[in-house]
């Protein structure tokens, strides 16, 4: 794996894993405002099916992206890095698994 496809793996890793965390602070936040509504079985539940549309969001999208070949534009990157945009680092080292 190339280090801009390994690139693009862990950024969608982290932008879905941030969604699906926000998701669960959705339903943490309807679990404290309404204790009847959500039972620790049920919220267990919901949780579990949270993480695992995540995981497989994660898994479809870079089955998807394997199609193509990509490639970094360093002036966008140091643009960005000047912007504060993106962090000042390229992590390229195998991707991390969450589970």
């Amino acid at each position: 794996m190339n280090p801009e496809d390994n690139l693009i793996k862990i950024q969608t890793d982290k932008e879905i894993t941030r969604l699906y965390k926000h998701f669960l602070e959705i339903v943490e936040d309807i679990r404290n405002q309404c204790p009847d509504c959500l039972t620790q079985d049920r919220y267990e539940h919901i949780r579990k099916r949270v993480l695992d549309s995540g995981n497989e969001s994660a898994r479809q999208l870079v089955a998807f992206l394997e199609y193509f070949d990509f490639s970094i534009n360093k002036d966008k990157v140091e643009n960005a890095m000047n912007q504060r945009k993106v962090a000042k680092k390229v992590v390229t080292s195998a991707p991390l698994i969450i589970k």
